[in-house]
C-alpha cells in the first residue's frame, strides 16, 4: 500500500480496498452529521454520491417503516427509565436501534417529555409515545360494531394495525442500525478487511522434496 500523502489540518487520510487515498474532512463533525441525517456527513466531506445513496436507502427504509406502521412505530416509551430488565428489553429495544438516526431520536425524546408533562404533542402527534393505563380510556370498534377495550394505547395500536405494527417496527429498526455503519464510514472511511496471506502447505511424505542424487 502506498504511503499516505500529507493531510491538512482536520483531514484524515484513509485508503479504499484498492489502495486509493480518501480524504475525510473533519471526521468527528462528519460522523455527527451522518448520525443526524443519513449520508449528510458524506456529503459534507465531498463524497456526494455515497451520501445521496445512504440518504435515499436508509432514510427511505425508515420512512417506509413509519408509513407501514401508521406513524406509530417510532417513539420513546414514557415508562420509567429503570424498570425490570425484562420490561426494559420489551419496551425499549426498538428505540435503542431506531436512535441510530438522530433526526428521529431527538424529537422522539422531546415528544416523550411533552407526553409525561401533559403538554400538547408535536405537530401531527409526531413520534408521540402510546398512553399508559390510567391516562384515558382506549377503545376500538370491531367489525361488528362492538366496543373493544384495551389496557393501554400500545395494545390499541397493535390491535388496530395488526401485523403492520411489527413490520413497520422492523423496517425502522433496520434503518437505525444501518445508519450506525454510515456514521462509522463518515468517521473512519470504508471498512477494508486486511488481506490474509495464503498459508504454505506443511511438508508431508507425499510432497517432501526428494534428496538430490549423489
Amino acid at each position: 500500500m502506498p504511503s499516505p500523502p500529507p493531510s491538512a489540518a482536520g483531514v484524515k487520510i484513509v485508503h479504499d480496498a484498492v489502495g486509493r487515498p480518501i480524504a475525510l474532512k473533519s471526521p468527528g463533525f462528519a460522523a455527527l452529521l451522518s448520525w443526524l441525517v443519513p449520508g449528510l456527513g458524506q456529503m459534507y466531506q465531498g463524497r456526494t454520491g455515497k451520501g445521496i445513496l445512504f440518504f435515499l436507502c436508509i432514510g427511505g427504509t425508515f420512512l417506509f417503516g413509519l408509513m407501514v406502521g401508521g406513524g406509530r412505530v417510532a417513539y420513546a416509551s414514557q415508562l420509567p427509565i429503570t424498570p425490570s430488565p425484562v420490561g426494559f428489553v420489551q419496551d425499549r429495544w426498538p428505540f435503542l436501534c431506531q436512535a441510530g438516526i438522530g433526526a428521529f431520536a431527538i424529537p422522539a425524546i422531546v415528544a416523550r417529555q411533552f407526553e409525561i408533562q401533559g403538554k400538547p404533542p408535536l405537530p401531527g402527534e409526531l413520534f408521540r409515545p402510546p398512553g399508559l393505563a390510567g391516562q384515558g380510556q382506549f377503545t376500538t370498534a370491531d367489525g361488528a360494531g362492538a366496543t373493544v377495550f384495551h389496557p393501554d394505547e400500545f395494545a390499541q395500536w397493535n390491535y388496530e394495525l395488526g401485523y403492520r405494527f411489527e413490520l413497520g417496527t422492523i423496517f425502522t429498526v433496520i434503518a437505525g442500525l444501518l445508519n450506525i455503519l454510515a456514521v462509522y464510514d463518515a468517521h473512519d472511511g470504508p471498512l477494508v478487511l486486511s488481506e490474509r496471506k495464503p498459508k504454505s502447505p506443511k511438508p508431508s511424505p507425499d510432497n517432501a522434496p526428494e534428496d538430490p542424487p549423489t
